[in-house]
């Protein structure tokens, strides 16, 4: 740790902040680091995976009966290990020197995932839209969901087996940190790139992934759209033709072919390393619904992870190589 008289360049490794947090009280260890013990606890401790102090510890432990202070739990993949006043450091490269371990193959775990129900609120909170139309929430930080109204619902609830299926399985899925490189592929609500066809307004600012050991694979859940012939009628409006009935329109029609929401649900995984593309996607058919699909889509980037990890170990982009 630098010295705390140069704020701006006092760096604090996680390790280095549970031994102090539990060595004197938040409110003396915050003034020394700049921070209020507030902030030092609801922000930096989460955000690094260090444990706090129960309220009451150290009056306890001034009479000698504070419970033992707990272990520094094993860095979670996706959690920081470092913190640095004023701005954030690039997070230090992961060593590999065990071997790597297989996930579990555990059930999907029980309730809606922090990102569902993250997501839920601010979806929702747009109200109903126009008909078709992709929802575009003002917050940037949320699960990569790209839907209409109509779909929401069931984006929201494949969305929650997709995550709590891979969590069930050992892999974490979060929003990418902002200290970790990770990008978002260019995803079109046709699945590719259509250019100006493409209906898709909003995306997020960071990548949602699941780390499959160890290794962050991009999931975004789009609702693909498709061509349909309309027939513009005037007035701004369009109707799709095996709607148009001449009789009830006056004037000069044309016809035109336009992108509109299909209401099947696609997923698309990707590696969110530019140097190693990867990318597949899954949609919904017929009347199957996309979970349905999970044992496969599980299987499949369970194996990119294991084409990208010794990738990432070699050229020291993601991983140290291994000692």
């Amino acid at each position: 740790m630098t010295s705390p008289d140069d704020a701006t360049g006092l760096v604090v490794t996680r390790e280095e902040l549970y031994r102090m947090l539990w060595a004197e009280p938040a409110t003396k260890l915050a003034a020394r680091l700049g921070v209020s013990d507030r902030y030092l606890n609801q922000k930096v401790c989460p955000r690094l995976g260090v444990p706090v102090p129960p309220p009451g510890y150290w009056a306890k432990r001034a009479v000698g009966r504070a419970p033992p202070a707990p272990p520094l739990p094993e860095r979670m993949p996706g959690s920081e290990q470092l913190w640095r006043k004023g701005d954030r450091p690039r997070q230090p490269l992961r060593p590999r020197t065990k071997p790597v371990q297989q996930p579990r193959r555990g059930k999907p775990r029980p309730g809606l995932h922090p990102l569902v129900c993250e997501a839920a609120v601010h979806f929702v909170m747009i109200g109903t839209g126009k008909h078709g139309e992709y929802l575009k929430p003002r917050r940037k930080r949320l699960a990569d969901l790209s839907v209409t109204c109509e779909t929401l619902f069931r984006s929201l609830n494949f969305a929650n087996a997709l995550y709590q299926s891979f969590e069930g399985n050992g892999c974490r899925v979060m929003l990418a940190l902002d200290t970790e490189e990770l990008l978002r592929i260019g995803i079109g609500s046709g699945g590719d790139d259509r250019g100006k066809r493409d209906l898709l307004r909003w995306a997020p600012v960071r990548p949602t992934v699941a780390y499959v050991y160890g290794v962050p694979i991009g999931l975004a859940v789009v609702e693909a759209s498709e061509p349909v012939e309309m027939r513009y009628v005037g007035g701004g409006r369009y109707i799709r033709e095996n709607e148009f009935k001449a009789a009830e329109h006056f004037g000069p029609t044309r016809e035109t072919e336009l992108e509109k929401s299909s209401g099947r649900l696609t997923l698309t995984a990707y590696s969110p390393f530019h140097p190693f593309p990867w990318s597949r996607r899954w949609i919904q058919t017929g009347g199957k619904p996309l979970a349905a699909q999970l044992p496969a889509i599980l299987a499949a980037v369970e194996i990119a992870a294991l084409d990208l990890l010794p990738k990432l170990e070699a050229a020291g982009w993601y991983f140290e190589r291994e000692s």
